[in-house]
């Protein structure tokens, strides 16, 4: 088993800290109210975490993918709802976009997102397949210089925000 590096610990601590601190004493009023943790992720931008697999160009960490599982895991630590919005918003949109976008693309939305200016969500859920992504209906179809979506989705992550 390879162990952390000392960048690694310090962000383990830093992330451990903040959670116990800020966002343990919110957990039970984020789930109760089921809202969105807008103060923590204030925070984790400030934190410089939101874009943490992101190049510095663009905003974000440049780091990897053990960095996001340690910030994920320390959130989840103390609250569960802030840590899976926090893996949507940084994994699910935020690297996709890095992994799969067009440098034009990249410059546009890497920026506000990994600053928290703006939050990333996630539409997979439709009502008649769940989150079987081989069995979703909904499809995109190309128009002129638009897509035109035809379906319907269901508890889209961060979608309220």
């Amino acid at each position: 088993m390879q162990e952390f590096t000392a960048e690694q610990k310090m962000l383990r601590d830093t992330i451990a800290n903040f959670a116990e601190k800020e966002v343990a004493p919110l957990a039970y009023e984020i789930d109760r109210d089921e809202r969105f943790p807008a103060e923590s992720f204030k925070r984790l931008a400030e934190l410089g975490v939101l874009g943490i697999t992101v190049p510095a160009e663009y905003g974000g960490a440049g780091t990897g993918y053990t960095e996001m599982c340690i910030v994920t895991e320390e959130l989840a630590r103390f609250c569960a709802s802030t840590s899976a919005t926090y893996a949507d918003h940084a994994d699910l949109c935020i690297d996709n976009i890095r992994r799969n976008a067009t440098d034009n693309q990249k410059k546009k939305y890497l920026p506000s997102l990994c600053s928290g200016d703006k939050i990333g969500g996630l539409a997979m859920t439709e009502p008649s397949a769940g989150s079987d992504v081989m069995s979703m209906s909904l499809r995109a179809e190309r128009k002129g210089g638009f897509y035109i979506l035809n379906g319907t989705k269901t508890f889209i992550t961060n979608g309220p925000v």
